[in-house]
């Protein structure tokens, strides 16, 4: 398989990118959310 769109597999690997900075933004915001709670 040959791909000579440079330019698709740039931003392929952004949105992959950006999808598991997301997930880990949403995730540190429970974990954070988990500790305020359990210190009310």
């Amino acid at each position: 398989m040959k791909i000579n769109n440079y330019q698709d597999i740039c931003s392929t690997y952004f949105m992959f990118t950006a999808l598991i900075f997301y997930f880990e933004i949403l995730f540190l915001s429970l974990c954070s959310l988990g500790d305020v709670l359990k210190r009310l």
